[in-house]
Formats: structure tokens, C-alpha cells, sequence
């Protein structure tokens, strides 16, 4: 069933994320926090069960502003890191959220070994306010193992 929003929509959706990639490339702490509301949740999920992946297990759950600033300050810092966002989908809307989902491919090239490409996908719930600002109140990612993909990693 395709479900459909207004181009301006689209165009909120499309920038909040490429905002948020951007804060987590940069290692923007702060920028990062700032796509999600004060009480969101991030889950990742590993890749046991391909079939109901979404209702598998839950690796690490992060709540809030401070959980989520707290996960994205441990990650570490690589310059070089890029996320690709791809496939980008509404799978329900509402005047007040919009569940979405993505593929999100990470490249993490290095300078002694071939980059590095790990992927996942992404369900978001965006929730809009009155005032005009979308963010987001729920991510769940799903991690693809790398024997899940058709190559790990890229030549050198």
C-alpha cells in the first residue's frame, strides 16, 4: 500500500534526516540530540530472525536526551565516517506523526585497511508540531550482519 504526504512533508522528513546524519558524522553531540524529542527512544536490534526482525531482540536502548547523548558520545569519532541514507518510505501518516523507514548504509574508510561499509535500516516515528518542527520521538535500527550482505567492505 503506498502512503502518501504533502511535498513539504517530504522535504521535512528528507532534511531531518540528513541533518541528523550530518550531527553523527560530525560527532555533533549536541546536533544529534537535537532531531529527537525530549523523551525519545533509540532501540537497536540485532539480526536474528530476518523474518520479524522488528520484534527480536533489543541489543541497547537509549531514552531520552540524556541517554541518547550519552550512547552518541561513546561512539567514536571518525572523521572520515559517511551515512547514506537511501529508500526512503512512509509507512503510515497522520496530521501529527509519520512512521518511516530507511536503509542507511556507513562507510568507514581507513587509511591502512580497504573501507568499511556496515548497513542497517532505520524505523523512525516523526512527530510534527504545531509550530512547524518534526522530530523524532522513536528509532529502531536493525543491524544487517555482514554475511547478510553481498560484499563486506569495499576494494582497496
Amino acid at each position: 500500500m503506498t502512503v502518501s504526504v504533502s511535498p513539504e512533508r517530504w522535504v521535512v522528513l528528507h532534511q531531518l534526516f540528513a541533518e541528523l546524519a550530518a550531527a553523527g558524522d560530525c560527532h555533533d553531540v549536541e546536533g544529534y540530540v537535537a532531531c529527537f524529542t525530549d523523551d525519545a527512544v533509540v532501540d537497536h536490534h540485532g539480526d536474528v530472525d530476518l523474518d520479524n526482525y522488528w520484534r527480536g531482540y533489543v541489543l541497547s536502548r537509549h531514552e531520552g536526551s540524556e541517554g541518547i547523548a550519552h550512547h552518541r558520545q561513546n561512539v567514536p569519532a571518525l572523521p572520515t565516517r559517511s551515512h547514506l541514507l537511501t529508500n526512503l518510505r512512509v509507512l503510515s501518516a497522520s496530521d501529527s506523526e509519520t512512521w518511516t523507514e530507511q536503509i542507511v548504509s556507513v562507510i568507514t574508510p581507513d587509511r591502512e585497511l580497504p573501507p568499511v561499509l556496515r548497513m542497517a535500516t532505520y524505523r523512525d516515528k516523526v512527530v510534527h508540531f504545531e509550530d512547524g518542527r518534526s522530530l523524532i520521538a522513536e528509532r529502531h535500527i536493525h543491524f544487517h550482519l555482514p554475511e547478510s550482505l553481498p560484499f563486506h567492505g569495499l576494494p582497496a
